[in-house]
């Protein structure tokens, strides 16, 4: 399936982040939050992320006037036509249960239903949702603009096709997509936690900062 329409839902941080990236290979893009102060905060950094860019002479006059006629920052859901969305609300399950299953109810049949999630179970949110087989993560990176890998996590009931859509998906975004089975942490905060675990427990033995 080629992405012809985008969704973002959560104008935090990564969805501003994620929706930015999306509009900027000129597909038509909806960034959605209920927060209208999330929206303003979300346009503002957006702003600033292209004044920065075109400063830099990173992009054109013409990138940025196309950037901004791809993507639009609201309030309202309007899901029709949408054919990939990703979720990127607050890291909490049951508030992106909720909010993965509002979305699924007025997507087409179908759309690919993705979540941004670095920590939760996606085979958890899965079984919450109708439709699992077009379910999967799609875990991009802070800053999103600067981290090129992106992790695509299969479920168990998470389709090939939908797989090899969120993976061409990524690509299209300039990315590096890996694809990972679902487990505690994926693939990098797998790696990474161990570290941060280890550093912590030697700062508790005594062992210097510096060190």
């Amino acid at each position: 399936m080629s992405v012809r329409e985008f969704a973002v839902l959560g104008a935090g941080v990564m969805g501003s982040g994620i929706a930015l990236e999306a509009a900027q290979q000129n597909i038509p893009t909806q960034l959605i939050d209920l927060s209208e102060e999330a929206l303003a905060r979300a346009s503002s950094n957006i702003e600033r992320q292209l004044q920065r860019q075109l400063k830099r002479c990173a992009i054109s006059d013409s990138d940025y006037q196309q950037t901004h006629s791809a993507l639009r920052i609201q309030s309202a859901q309007s899901f029709d036509k949408i054919d990939l969305l990703v979720e990127a609300v607050v890291e909490d399950a049951q508030i992106k249960l909720s909010a993965l299953q509002g979305a699924e109810q007025q997507l087409p049949a179908d759309a690919i239903l993705t979540t941004n999630t670095s920590t939760i179970s996606i085979d958890l949110l899965a079984h919450a949702l109708q439709r699992p087989k077009q379910f999967c993560g799609l875990h991009f990176f802070n800053p999103v603009a600067q981290m090129r890998l992106v992790e695509v996590v299969k479920g168990e009931a998470t389709s090939t096709e939908t797989l090899q859509s969120c993976v061409a998906f990524a690509k299209t975004l300039d990315k590096q997509p890996v694809v990972v089975k679902d487990c505690p942490g994926f693939l990098v905060n797998r790696i990474l936690f161990p570290y941060f675990h280890g550093f912590d427990q030697l700062l508790k033995e005594g062992v210097s900062f510096e060190r």
